[in-house]
């Protein structure tokens, strides 16, 4: 990934906390820009991070685990619910280090619905009134690592990803498309037939993206009744774009803390 993130996870305890706190006091902001809108904060483990944690357990992340245990007493403490250990934890009964093995950064899309369901039950909603609705279906996807990788044919992948059926979704604002820069990508979109009736903001990064990527964009607004995304993780561009929604998504990708 970018960021030099391969490094940072090396960086000293003090630079690693002065991070923690700035990536802190960010959210505290956020949550006051909200006014009455529910919060919830989610950040997207690395696939690095995942796979050690999970696999293979070398403790070459335990400066980065504590700091992220940090975060989650610090966000406790102040009554903002905060998804990522809970997205976790588990995830190896079900899934093996060889389903990660493919080059792209992103996680699979079992992941992003766990994630999803995961942040629902954070904000006090019954995933099991959406269930039924969300499966996984096979979908050609390109690869965002294999100009990085030798000897990857730059041909699409079969991948599952999200499929939720019964929505009525139209694009009311933005461009269906990413525009360059990737800041300037922004999308509302209305669904007519809303399993949840709450208007949500999303402040996210690739993990969010545009629908048509089929991540948690994707999953917001075929579930919730309007959805506004901003390429924006967590509101760190300084855009400040907090409106009247029912609910406020902080995303951002792990290795962006850091």
């Amino acid at each position: 990934g970018t960021n030099d993130w391969s490094v940072r996870v090396s960086g000293s305890q003090e630079y690693l906390r002065e991070r923690t706190l700035r990536f802190q006091k960010q959210i505290l902001r956020m949550r006051g820009l909200a006014g009455k809108s529910q919060v919830v904060v989610v950040v997207v483990p690395e696939k690095d991070y995942l796979i050690d944690r999970l696999f293979r357990k070398s403790g070459r992340y335990a400066a980065i685990s504590a700091e992220m245990n940090f975060l989650a007493e610090q966000f406790r403490a102040a009554s903002i619910p905060f998804v990522f250990h809970n997205a976790i934890d588990g995830l190896e009964k079900y899934q093996s280090e060889s389903d990660f093995s493919y080059p792209d950064s992103h996680l699979p899309g079992r992941n992003y619905v766990h994630i999803f369901a995961t942040m629902l039950v954070a904000l006090g909603f019954d995933w099991g009134q959406v269930q039924d609705c969300v499966s996984l279906t096979p979908f050609p996807q390109y690869m965002d690592l294999v100009g990085k990788l030798s000897g990857v044919p730059e041909t699409p992948n079969s991948m599952a990803e999200p499929d939720v059926t019964g929505s009525d979704v139209a694009l009311v604002g933005g461009n269906e498309a990413l525009q360059s820069p990737l800041g300037a990508t922004w999308q509302r979109y209305r669904n007519a037939t809303p399993r949840i009736d709450k208007s949500v903001l999303l402040l996210g990064d690739s993990h969010s993206s545009i629908l048509r990527n089929r991540k948690l964009n994707y999953l917001c607004s075929n579930i919730f009744s309007e959805t506004e995304f901003h390429w924006d993780p967590c509101g760190v561009r300084g855009s400040d774009l907090i409106y009247d929604s029912d609910v406020v998504i902080l995303e951002i990708s792990q290795r962006f803390i850091f």
